[in-house]
This record gives C-alpha cells, sequence and structure tokens, in this order.
C-alpha cells in the first residue's frame, strides 16, 4: 500500500464540489478511499487523518451540524450504517422522514413516498382519472360501440385501465375477437 496511514499522504488537494449530493470531493486514483473513478469525499478523508487512520468503508462520516460542506474535524462523527438510519428518521433529514399517506392518512416512514402501500399509490393517482371522466353508463355504451384501445387513447389512459374500470363497475365487454369480425363484415 502506497499510503498505509493518513499521515504519509502529502499530496496536494484540489477540492470540487458534487453537485448532485453537496459533498466536497477530490480526485486521486492512488488514495485509499478512493471509488473507481477516483473520486474521494474529502470528509472522509478528514476523519481519516484526525484519527490517524483509513476509515472502513462500511462506516459512515456524519456532519454533525449537517451542513455537507462543512468538514471541521470537529463537526465529523464517525458512525455505523444503523446507527446513521436511527439518527436521520429522529431528526426528520431528507433520508427518511416520518410522512402521511396521501390516501388513507396512516402514518409511515419513507424516503420519498408519497404513499404507504402500492394499492395506496395506485388509489390516489386514480383520483383524478377516468372513473372521474365518464360515467358507468357512458362507458357500458362505448365499450359496445368502439375498441377499448380506442376508449383509452380518448381518454388519455391505458386500455388495462379501461378493463379493470369496466370490471370495478360489473360492465361486461365484448368476447376476444369482436372487434375483428365486426370489420370483416
Amino acid at each position: 500500500m502506497k499510503f498505509p496511514n493518513p499521515s504519509f499522504y502529502n499530496k496536494h488537494i484540489v477540492t470540487r464540489i458534487d453537485k448532485t449530493l453537496g459533498y466536497v470531493y477530490f480526485l486521486d486514483k492512488e488514495h485509499p478511499l478512493s471509488s473507481k473513478g477516483g473520486k474521494v469525499y474529502y470528509h472522509r478523508h478528514v476523519h481519516s487523518v484526525k484519527v490517524n487512520k483509513w476509515i472502513d468503508s462500511s462506516y459512515h462520516i456524519h456532519h454533525i451540524d449537517e451542513n455537507r460542506q462543512n468538514n471541521d474535524p470537529s463537526n465529523l462523527q464517525c458512525i455505523s450504517p444503523q446507527k446513521r438510519g436511527r439518527k436521520h428518521i429522529r431528526n426528520g433529514n431528507k433520508i427518511k422522514k416520518v410522512r402521511i399517506c396521501l390516501q388513507c392518512k396512516k402514518r409511515f416512514i419513507s424516503q420519498r413516498e408519497k404513499c404507504c402501500s402500492i394499492s395506496c399509490s395506485s388509489s390516489y393517482k386514480q383520483k383524478g382519472g377516468i372513473h372521474t371522466k365518464i360515467s358507468k353508463e357512458d362507458l357500458e355504451k362505448l365499450v359496445w360501440q368502439i375498441p377499448t384501445t380506442k376508449i383509452a387513447n380518448r381518454f388519455n389512459c391505458s386500455d388495462v385501465m379501461i378493463t379493470k374500470l369496466c370490471k370495478k363497475w360489473g360492465i361486461s365487454k365484448p368476447p376476444r375477437g369482436y372487434w375483428t369480425k365486426q370489420s370483416s363484415v
């Protein structure tokens, strides 16, 4: 290993800011903490220098004041992944928050979801869907006048959604091949 501990690392560091994550980093493919592309997060390097050993990748270096660009050694803390997860949930940070489901109003913990489950999510998305734009009677007439795919195009949804709505409202649909037979007559 070229740098057995941080005291041997004496290269000049030119830092940049990661626009996506907001962390300060520098490039050096020879650095023990670098990714395959050579990116080294500066806070990990600073904490390694502070404790005079390279930080294992399984540990997280936490910014105590939540400012990702404040890499003062007194602001950095080495924590396990489990401890980091609990800390961010408790603090209500952007990583995971306690949220309220938009559909059923239950409390749940999530990073970015707006609904607590897939069923709540699909129900919530359907609120402004086709069933608000057409009545049961009108759909029943349309299903026997034109194919489901054309109805779907008219209401800007999928033919599967039309089929599900017919099933939900108890509307019988033409059997498979009905429209092919009609076009040949």
